[in-house]
C-alpha cells in the first residue's frame, strides 16, 4: 500500500514495540495538538475558518482546552467575540420573545410561554459543542486511520507483525471490531478477531494481577514484596477501560 498523509502516522504509531500506549490513543493525541495549534494559528484571520468558527464553535473540553494552550489568547478572544456576536444575532428573535412573555396570564399565554420556553432552549443548543469543529476533524481522520490499518493488516504482513505487538484499549478495540465487521469477512475478519481478542484477554489477566498486587502491597505484611508493575496499575488499568482523555 503506498504511503499517504494518513498511512506514515498509522505506520509510525505501531513502530514502537515496547509502548504501552494504546496507538489510536497515540494518533488522537496528535491529532487534538495539530488542530489545537492550527485554531491558534493565524490561519483565524481566513474569514472562511472565522465564519465556521462563529456558526459551530466548540465543545466544552476543546474550548478548555484552547485556553489552556495558552499560546495565543489574542486569538482565541478574537474568535470569541465574533462567536458571542454570531450568538447574539442567531438567537435575538427567541430572546426577544422570551422576555415578552414575563407578564403572561392567561392559559394561552401560558401554552405561548412553554412554546417560547423550548424554542429558546433549541437556540441554547447551539453552544453545546455537538457540532466542535475540532470533534468532527478528529473523527474524519479517525475514520480515514481506520481504513488505512484494515486496509494494512490485509495487504502487508509487516505491519500485521508490528499490530500483534500491540494493544489497543477498549474504546479503540470497539471501533476497529465494527470498522473492519462493515469492511472485511471470512478468514481476514476472523483472523483479527482472534487477534484482539487474544490481546484483551492477556492485557485484563495482566492489569488484574498488577491491581492484586498493588493492593497487597498496603498490608504491612507484604512490606518486603517487590512492587514490580503495580506501581502504576490503577493509571494503566483506566487508560485500558476508557481511553486517554
Amino acid at each position: 500500500m503506498p504511503e499517504t498523509i494518513y498511512s506514515i502516522p498509522v505506520n509510525d504509531a505501531w513502530s514502537d514495540p515496547s509502548s504501552e500506549l494504546c496507538p489510536l490513543c497515540q494518533l488522537s493525541e496528535e491529532l487534538e495538538k495539530s488542530q489545537l495549534d492550527f485554531y491558534l494559528s493565524p490561519a483565524q484571520m481566513d474569514v472562511a475558518i472565522r465564519k465556521r468558527c462563529n456558526q459551530n464553535g466548540f465543545c466544552p473540553v476543546h474550548l478548555h482546552a484552547l485556553y489552556g494552550a495558552e499560546n495565543n489568547r489574542l486569538t482565541l478572544a478574537l474568535m470569541l467575540s465574533t462567536r458571542l456576536a454570531q450568538l447574539r444575532e442567531n438567537w435575538n428573535g427567541a430572546l426577544d420573545a422570551a422576555a415578552k412573555s414575563e407578564s403572561a396570564i392567561s392559559m394561552f399565554k401560558r401554552r405561548e410561554s412553554k412554546k417560547e420556553a423550548l424554542a429558546l432552549a433549541d437556540q441554547l443548543a447551539d453552544c453545546s459543542g455537538t457540532n466542535c469543529l475540532i470533534c468532527s476533524a478528529m473523527e474524519d481522520w479517525m475514520g480515514h486511520y481506520l481504513n488505512v490499518i484494515i486496509r494494512q493488516y490485509e495487504s502487508s504482513p509487516e505491519f500485521v507483525e508490528h499490530f500483534r505487538k500491540r494493544s489497543l484499549c477498549l474504546p479503540h478495540c470497539e471501533k476497529l471490531l465494527r470498522y473492519a465487521s462493515q469492511k472485511f469477512s471470512g478468514k481476514v475478519l476472523a483472523d483479527l478477531n482472534a487477534v484482539l481478542a487474544g490481546q484483551i484477554k492477556s492485557r485484563l489477566g495482566e492489569l488484574e494481577a498488577d491491581l492484586q498486587r498493588f493492593t497487597a502491597k498496603f498490608d504491612y505484611r507484604n512490606e518486603a514484596m517487590p512492587w514490580e508493575n503495580a506501581k502504576d496499575a490503577v493509571p494503566r488499568s483506566i487508560r485500558y477501560l476508557k481511553g486517554e482523555d
